[in-house]
């Protein structure tokens, strides 16, 4: 029998400020995650996590248009180090989110103080019918925004979302969304 992965439960990212993080998620990009309230001590949990003594609060959704879970946790009484990678930096994440205007997107999250990565801070035309615009979530997580023109979108499933590496990596849309959610043994 061969050992291997055989699907993806769910994408959870550490926040520094879960209260700041739910508003930015919600208010300015459309997802509609619910603000976990009460902090968890279940020591099992922390232990799992490398954190034994830690609590942690979680707040839930899904991507927006999936059905691939998506998890924010934070945590009190533990030493924490903020992180801040550059795309080419190595461990970096890179959330990809499909938009429909990533030109208005990006004004509006230019416009709420929101950093912009992307040189120039307007979204770059990278192949015909492809634009994409890097920012920077609460808690300096890179969220690369990506626009494709409404003929590729029609063509093909809608993509969940890919955190890779390589920050203009080409992601073909539907690709990566049986392997995020498929629960059956291959």
């Amino acid at each position: 029998m061969r050992v291997r992965t055989t699907g993806c439960h769910h994408m959870a990212f550490v926040t520094n400020n879960m209260d700041e993080t739910v508003k930015f998620y919600n208010e300015l990009l459309g997802f509609d995650l619910k603000l976990g309230a009460a902090f968890n001590d279940n020591q099992e949990m922390a232990s799992t996590a490398g954190a034994p003594g830690a609590s942690f609060r979680q707040s839930t959704a899904r991507f927006p248009g999936t059905a691939v879970p998506f998890t924010l946790i934070e945590f009190k009484n533990a030493q924490r180090k903020e992180l801040s990678g550059r795309t080419q930096d190595p461990g970096t994440t890179v959330l990809q989110l499909i938009v429909r205007d990533v030109t208005a997107l990006t004004a509006k999250l230019k416009a709420a103080g929101v950093p912009i990565v992307t040189t120039g801070g307007v979204p770059v035309q990278v192949a015909p019918g492809l634009k994409i615009a890097i920012v920077k979530d609460p808690n300096n997580m890179l969220l690369e925004l990506v626009e494709r023109a409404a003929r590729v979108q029609q063509q093909r499933p809608p993509c969940a979302c890919v955190p890779h590496a390589t920050p203009l990596q080409a992601v073909v849309p539907g690709f990566f969304l049986p392997l995020l959610t498929s629960t059956a043994a291959m």
